[in-house]
């Protein structure tokens, strides 16, 4: 399949996600797979350090469990975006330093 093709395929599944939240595991699984990737978690971090997992796709329960647990709250990254502008996606990817930012109009 090409590029393109399995781009709209997964834009498609995250539309449909959003009406049947059973398919997240499927849209991190194809994301991954898009992107050569091996696991993926959409989760939300409060200001309190509370941590809640909502999905998860490609990694061991047990770890998962582990990090949420005992690393989470301690996330580098999270006192930094209290200084991002609101609009503006921002990615971080630690293992090879490549950031980006997008301003969503």
């Amino acid at each position: 399949m090409n590029k393109t093709r399995q781009f709209s395929d997964l834009i498609e599944l995250v539309y449909d996600a959003a009406l049947d939240s059973a398919l997240w595991p499927s849209v991190l699984e194809q994301t991954c797979a898009y992107l050569h990737g091996c696991t993926a978690n959409i989760f939300c971090q409060n200001a309190s350090d509370s941590v809640t997992l909502f999905y998860s796709w490609g990694d061991d329960p047990t770890y998962r469990q582990s990090y949420m647990e005992s690393y989470a709250a301690m996330n580098p990254l999270f006192p930094a975006s209290t200084y991002f502008e609101p609009g503006v996606v921002h990615a971080d990817h630690a293992d090879t330093g490549v950031q980006g930012n997008a301003t969503i109009s």
